[in-house]
């Protein structure tokens, strides 16, 4: 189930003895409708390359309910300890009876919980916490005195939960600052009317200071990465995140960063604190250019299937980055596109499919995704649904079928005249499908 309110996480986390005090001043909150998976990636990314111990917490986890955590110390990702974990979620468990909390926290708020424990148990230097639905009333708005609070994006998308205006959605993400703490928002696409109502939020809570970003330069892209320029940055970044999209998250991140350092933040196992001496501008380059973010607008290269595009995109805006990246990179070169494609049956399916089916020598596969661990909830569109769809926005495709399965769509795409380039998206839910079909192309734990 989904549960917006912060009543039963504050109970738990009472219960447990408060782990997010410990974690006060050190924790990176982000929200936005896309984006902050990435820029939580890139600031792992930075900080784990100057060696300090930092965890981050991320939903929705991509393949099991623990990829939602990571570690990193020394420089290098410590793979979850399973013992550990157990005996934490057993303490929240403990704790919690006789709270009437024992069976009432859903799978999110359990999450949520035991990561902070976890990130206490493991003393972290920064801990990076990426919302899950909105901001004001998530899961992870328990924080105290968070370190910087960021958002990445605002549009519509959860429209029966944050309503259906960005301006309503605003309302909710801004939910997140604090007061006396920075509040940092990417202002690419914001129309001046979500930026009032961000403004308004971050000063009725007396937020400071209050800093609107505006994207890094973009020098040039290849198919493997991106280089740019960010304002009040020396060092020139190589991005290994495609699509014009990163540009904003990109400076968003070095932003988040920079201002971090500023604050002298005293690392834990040491007497040294978090200044420039420690974070200084290359090693911030440096750092970002080693993100990975599986799935978001990855290639990849299979033995049965050829080079596959994949990408999460799963609501209009985050399809729109994709389409900009697939015009650019494939069509420029005469090819057409398969588009492979499940989504979730709760999300504007009709307003996704118009972005993605804009030229007839394109064809679609439609298809389920997998049964999804700890959220029966979520359901797929069913793909004869979005069959019909796709014939209603491009009468003229070339081809529009579903199958089972995603083996079966990838065999299907395969023999089509052409030898139109894959592109595997729609769902979350679809990359974690691929991902266990083709376990060798890509190892999630690696550094």
């Amino acid at each position: 189930m989904i549960r917006l309110g912060l009543d039963h996480v504050s109970a738990a986390l009472r219960a447990v003895g408060s782990p997010q005090t410990n974690l006060a001043g050190r924790v990176l909150h982000v929200a936005g409708t896309n984006g902050k998976g990435s820029v939580c990636a890139m600031l792992y990314a930075a900080l784990k390359h100057v060696r300090l111990t930092v965890g981050m917490f991320n939903s929705p986890y991509l393949i099991a309910p623990l990829d939602s955590v990571k570690l990193a110390r020394g420089g290098l990702d410590v793979p979850t300890d399973w013992n550990t974990w157990s005996q934490l979620d057993d303490q929240l468990a403990k704790s919690c009876e006789g709270h009437d909390l024992a069976n009432d926290l859903t799978p999110f708020e359990k999450q949520v919980v035991t990561a902070l424990l976890y990130f206490e148990h493991n003393m972290v230097d920064v801990a990076i916490m990426e919302v899950g639905l909105g901001g004001r009333t998530d899961a992870t708005n328990i924080l105290e005195r968070p370190a910087v609070c960021a958002i990445t994006s605002i549009a519509k998308d959860h429209d029966s939960i944050l309503g259906s205006t960005c301006e309503e959605i605003a309302w909710h993400k801004a939910g997140i600052f604090h007061k006396g703490r920075p509040a940092l928002i990417a202002c690419s696409g914001l129309s001046t009317s979500v930026q009032g109502k961000i403004a308004e939020c971050a000063q009725d809570v007396g937020a400071s200071p209050i800093m609107w970003v505006k994207p890094a330069e973009l020098i040039c892209s290849v198919e493997t990465k991106q280089v740019m320029h960010v304002s009040h940055l020396s060092s020139q970044l190589e991005v290994p995140l495609l699509g014009a999209h990163q540009c904003s998250n990109v400076a968003l991140a070095v932003a988040t960063l920079l201002n971090l350092r500023s604050q002298g933040l005293r690392i834990q196992n040491g007497s040294h604190v978090l200044n420039e001496t420690v974070l200084s501008d290359d090693a911030i380059a440096k750092g970002i250019s080693k993100t990975r973010w599986p799935g978001r607008l990855q290639w990849l290269c299979t033995e049965q299937f050829g080079r596959i595009l994949l990408d999460g995109a799963h609501n209009v805006q985050a399809v729109q980055g994709l389409v900009a990246y697939v015009n650019e990179m494939i069509r420029n070169d005469g090819r057409a596109v398969v588009w492979i494609v499940a989504m979730t049956d709760s999300k504007d399916t009709v307003g996704m499919l118009r972005e993605v089916l804009s030229d007839d020598r394109d064809s679609l596969i439609a298809i389920p995704f997998s049964a999804v661990t700890d959220m029966p909830w979520i359901k797929h569109h069913p793909p004869m649904n979005l069959v019909s769809a796709a014939r209603s926005v491009r009468p003229g495709l070339r081809s529009c079928r579903d199958a089972s399965t995603l083996s079966d769509a990838l065999y299907d795409a395969q023999k089509l005249p052409g030898k139109p380039q894959i592109v595997v998206c729609g769902s979350l839910y679809l990359v974690a499908d691929f991902f266990r079909l083709n376990p060798q192309v890509e190892r999630l734990s690696a550094s």
